[in-house]
């Protein structure tokens, strides 16, 4: 017999990096929306996905071929829906485990167009509009997923969600100070390159390798556009909390692929050599009011263990079957081994990459196999592969 008081609403995103995001330590964005979720639900700071290519990771999490999915658990209460914006969904048969498919057109943009001048112009805007006229006329579906490629493809949101600051940005008046250089000193002919724009207004996504010819604030200013987009999706999961709350849904916010911002020498999605920018994805769970669990009674909500992608089905099932706290504080509390779990991700042209609990090693197309500390190292700065070769042996074995 079908239970009509669970619900739940997966939000999915290629392209969503942990670094952008409040509740993960984000020291330069904002996302009060989003991290009022993480307040009230469960986080899990380091899952780690077994692909760097979306598609795979959206494979892993539609197709499933245990023995019993977590789309069987929640179809015994209903529909189990999609909407997207990726075409590649449907022609890759992705979708062919849902009960319904609904697909929101996004035509990428040129390099003529530029951002959207207001919030309900916006592509995210459209398809969470979508989402909401789905829940409110599909009352049987047990679970809506949407899913969403917009964060590596179309970057319209208006630049105004990241106001400038006008307090430290805008250049200095000339100086009154006398000249102090002398009359003999040789003319400054190089001023370097031009100070970027507080942020770009283009909508085409950046793909790029960062270059000692490009002016220091640039990446910075790339780091604001993309704050834009999250500034975005965080508007529209707040509404969304909010216009479910009566509803008693359960809410997933979760990465499909991370985002490069300069951490590996590139700014793009799926840009560069393979880090962990690349394939740290973002998860939160907010259960619905009715079956929340408060950590007070059931220990701690959060685990910064490191956790292979595919455990969100595990975890959805349990969602279907149970109330129990998704973190145990048992499981929480045990400390991780050096070397296990071991994480294996697939990268482009043949890249592949191990993460432990303490360590993260990447053998690069080049033959390189740069090694980091972890989870100290979290943007992958210290190569220590020189010092620590014998940690680069052993982890080598295992690839």
């Amino acid at each position: 017999m079908k239970n009509p008081h669970r619900k739940l609403i997966v939000l999915s995103f290629e392209g969503l990096a942990t670094a952008s995001l409040g509740c993960f330590g984000s020291s330069w964005n904002q996302t009060p929306g989003i991290d009022s979720l993480a307040a009230t639900g469960s986080v899990w700071d380091r899952m780690i996905a077994n692909h760097s290519n979306p598609n795979e990771v959206l494979r892993q999490w539609f197709t499933e071929s245990g023995s019993r999915s977590w789309i069987e658990a929640w179809q015994t209460m209903g529909s189990v829906d999609l909407i997207t914006d990726k075409p590649e969904i449907p022609k890759l048969q992705l979708d062919v485990n849902f009960d319904k498919t609904v697909l929101v057109g996004l035509t990428p943009p040129s390099v003529q167009d530029r951002a959207c001048e207001e919030i309900e112009e916006t592509h995210l805007a459209k398809l969470f509009a979508a989402l909401l006229d789905h829940l409110e006329s599909s009352s049987d579906a047990s679970v809506t997923w949407m899913h969403s490629q917009a964060l590596a493809l179309a970057w319209d949101a208006p630049r105004w969600l990241v106001p400038q600051d006008e307090d430290g940005y805008e250049l200095e008046p000339p100086s009154d100070t006398p000249d102090l250089l002398g009359d003999d000193c040789d003319e400054l002919t190089d001023a370097g390159p031009a100070a970027p724009a507080w942020c770009f207004d283009e909508a085409t996504p950046p793909f790029y390798a960062i270059t000692k010819n490009d002016h220091p604030d640039q990446v910075v200013s790339w780091m604001r556009t993309y704050a834009c987009q999250i500034q975005l999706i965080d508007r529209m999961i707040d509404l969304l909390a909010e216009a479910t709350e009566e509803n008693g849904a359960t809410i997933v916010v979760v990465g499909a692929s991370g985002f490069s911002l300069g951490q590996n020498g590139w700014v793009g999605h799926r840009a560069g050599p393979l880090r962990t920018c690349h394939h740290h994805l973002p998860l939160i769970i907010r259960r619905a009011a009715s079956t929340r669990v408060e950590s007070s009674c059931h220990g701690p909500m959060r685990t910064s263990q490191a956790t292979v992608s595919s455990e969100l089905n595990r975890l959805l099932i349990e969602l279907a079957e149970s109330d129990n706290a998704l973190i145990s504080p048992s499981a929480w509390g045990q400390s991780q081994s050096e070397f296990e779990p071991q994480i294996v991700t697939a990268g482009e042209e043949g890249e592949v990459a191990i993460t432990t609990p303490h360590w993260y090693m990447v053998r690069q197309s080049d033959g390189e196999t740069p090694l980091f500390f972890k989870p100290d190292d979290i943007q992958d700065h210290n190569n220590v592969a020189r010092i620590r070769n014998d940690i680069v042996e052993r982890l080598e074995e295992s690839l």
